[in-house]
């Protein structure tokens, strides 16, 4: 398992943060998603042998909301 962070500019609000756990929850391998909407960050746990911290930006992407990968 692995543990990411993601800055989420566009994330304002609790129904973003639904939007973005609806979209990342289907992404094969996630299994836990934990956000701070005053950072406007999302923590997100995924099996690195499933998907990868780029899937899940992407993704992020793909709906609307576009993702700095922290390092």
């Amino acid at each position: 398992m692995s543990t990411k962070s993601f800055t989420i500019p566009k994330m304002a609000c609790g129904n973003c943060f639904n939007i973005i756990k609806n979209a990342l929850t289907k992404v094969n391998g996630v299994n836990g998603i934990v956000c701070d909407l005053s950072s406007r960050t999302v923590s997100v746990e995924f099996d690195e042998t499933l998907t990868s911290d780029t899937a899940v930006s992407d993704k992020l992407s793909k709906i609307g909301f576009p993702a700095e990968i922290n390092r």
